[in-house]
């Protein structure tokens, strides 16, 4: 073969192979401008991180349109979830969100009423009661009879008890007050709130609130970093209007579930001639169960002599502190003497 005829060989299949580089070149150019249209038009679903706010949740937290109308109260309140004693370690917890960003605090621009907050709740101590929760008070709105304890609520509001979320931090506070609470009256919803509220600042996890909403609430971390809350099988997107407003107002301070605990502490101590300090009090509402749901051995460690200062509003229990078995030994000794004498 001549050499002429080598060369037209080599330069036809030069030709070949550089008319295929082109052509798998550009597959991959139309390939990689597909990719990125397609990416440009999918929806944000939820902050990867603590940090991230998308446009949707901050639009969310800040309009009317937070309400879905379409979604109803929930009908039941869960059952020994937010009850758990805060002095169980958070280490198991305290990694799952090692990767997120501290998120930056904010302050609330709702202007909040203290109209909200009515100027007074009664503590009705019922008698020969029928209930497995005999002893706890009830608050109520007016009292049911002259025995009846007035609480002056005027003072509710405390500054130096006021904290910051950030935006993000708030909503997931919210989303867990509306599974708790979604169906309870305005000020079943405050409690709760402040009960949320207080176990962040009893477990100083500011910076991170997912774990003690995992710990407390059973909250759910997926392997993004997003966390969900459920009621049953069902994960709650939207609380409802009231719920935004009962977490901003327990955020700013309020302290109605300090004020009830602190009068049912002075009254026990009158009664049977405790000295029960303001341990029971202090810091509020920590716990709270519901009474018609949660089962007999958790009722059991939550009798007058564990649980001696507590109260009821609507569908829950509120109560601040646990008692160990040294002091329940005790307290039981007491409550016996009692009725003996009696």
């Amino acid at each position: 073969m001549s050499d002429v005829s080598q060369r037209s060989i080599l330069l036809a299949a030069n030709t070949q192979l550089q008319e295929k580089f082109y052509a798998l070149a550009k597959f991959w150019m139309m390939l990689l401008i597909f990719c990125i249209i397609l990416s440009s038009t999918l929806p944000v679903d939820s902050p990867q991180t603590a940090t991230v706010k998308t446009t949707a949740v901050q639009t969310v937290l800040n309009t009317k349109a937070f309400v879905n109308p379409n979604i109803a109260p929930y009908v039941k309140s869960s059952i020994c979830i937010a009850d758990i004693n805060p002095t169980k370690s958070l280490g198991e917890l305290s990694n799952v969100s090692e990767t997120l960003e501290e998120p930056q605090s904010c302050t609330s621009e709702v202007i909040l009423s203290t109209d909200l907050i009515p100027e007074s709740l009664y503590l009705h101590f019922y008698e020969n009661s029928d209930s497995r929760f005999y002893w706890v008070p009830e608050a109520l709105e007016a009292p049911l009879s002259q025995k009846d304890i007035r609480v002056d609520l005027q003072a509710a509001i405390d500054s130096d008890f006021s904290c910051e979320l950030s935006e993000y931090f708030q909503y997931l506070v919210s989303l867990v007050v509306y599974r708790e609470a979604g169906n309870q009256p305005f000020l079943g919803q405050l409690m709760v709130a402040e009960d949320v509220i207080g176990r962040i600042r009893y477990d100083n996890s500011w910076d991170n609130i997912y774990p003690t909403l995992i710990e407390a609430y059973e909250a759910k971390l997926d392997k993004n970093g997003k966390l969900h809350i459920y009621l049953g099988k069902k994960e709650i997107l939207e609380p409802s209007e009231s719920v935004q407003e009962a977490v901003q107002l327990a955020l700013s301070g309020s302290r109605v579930t300090a004020l009830l605990l602190e009068a049912v502490t002075d009254t026990r101590n009158e009664q049977y001639g405790w000295q029960l300090d303001d341990i029971y009090y202090s810091q509020g509402a920590l716990f709270h169960y519901s009474p018609e749901s949660i089962c007999n051995s958790e009722a059991q460690l939550r009798t007058i002599n564990r649980v001696p200062v507590s109260f009821q509003f609507s569908d829950h229990i509120f109560y601040g502190h646990w008692l160990g078995e040294l002091n329940q030994l005790e307290i039981t000794n007491a409550v016996t003497q009692l009725e003996s004498e009696l």
